[in-house]
């Protein structure tokens, strides 16, 4: 199936919230943006009016989405805790270490928190 500018640019500008930011804000150059874009989504200097286009009708309805960015992240991090816990380390390693509790799987290797005053 084949996507049109519009959806393509959404696409682009659903994974940089950064760039919806300013978009929302309406605080940005959109001929130099579309330039971008343009090189990053098609690989040329190819529909630069469609998306500079796209780019402007996309910053008039995230101007009238009511939260910003910022304002989200307020309003997660007021409701949120932070606890700081001095001796404390993160071991990051190929294999499952003994006796420690894992708190994350990934490729990159098993990551647990220790505690300096547990012994091992």
């Amino acid at each position: 199936m084949r996507e049109n500018v519009s959806e393509l640019v959404w696409l682009y500008l659903k994974r940089r919230p950064y760039l919806r930011e300013v978009l929302r804000t309406q605080v940005v150059n959109y001929s130099a943006l579309a330039r971008k874009l343009t090189l990053e989504i098609f690989g040329r200097n190819k529909n630069e009016i469609a998306v500079k286009a796209a780019l402007m009708r996309t910053a008039v309805k995230l101007s009238k989405v009511d939260s910003s960015l910022e304002e989200r992240v307020t309003r997660v991090l007021r409701s949120s805790s932070l606890t700081v816990t001095s001796k404390v380390a993160v071991v990051v390693s190929r294999a499952q270490l003994e006796r420690i509790v894992p708190l994350s799987f990934a490729k990159a290797g098993i990551t647990s928190p220790i505690s300096f005053l547990r012994r091992i």
